[in-house]
């Protein structure tokens, strides 16, 4: 299919899609003259692509990926010791994260509770 089919197909954009391929994480088959072909393949691809970013991998941990993927078998010893390394190094970044907002919390908390007690003591 032709990229106009494809970008409405995974509801995205023309840059976004070359963006990807110039990063090698969609390869489309080339035909003649170079044209594009894109099939269920690269729409699958780019819904990993897509359900990745949302768990929070980067462009660069999906283009790894998608590279080890290329190169070996999709179960490659390989291939699933780096998903499950980025795997654990994103837990770890969103625990970080959640310690940061619970003191965020925290302090709104207590901020809170002193600006109200300032609201009392002024009625």
């Amino acid at each position: 299919m032709k990229i106009s089919k494809f970008i409405e197909a995974v509801c995205t954009t023309k840059d976004t899609v070359r963006h990807y391929e110039e990063l090698g994480i969609l390869n489309p088959i080339r035909k003649e003259k170079n044209a594009r072909d894109y099939s269920e393949k690269d729409i699958e691809d780019f819904n990993v692509i897509k359900e990745l970013q949302n768990l929070g991998f980067t462009l660069k941990d999906i283009q790894i990926i998608f590279q080890i993927k290329r190169e070996t078998k999709c179960n490659s010893y390989e291939l699933i010791s780096t998903v499950l390394s980025i795997l654990i190094a994103r837990k770890k970044s969103l625990e970080e994260e959640l310690i940061e907002l619970q003191e965020k919390m925290q302090n709104l908390e207590e901020l809170i509770t002193q600006i109200s007690k300032i609201k009392r003591g002024r009625r």
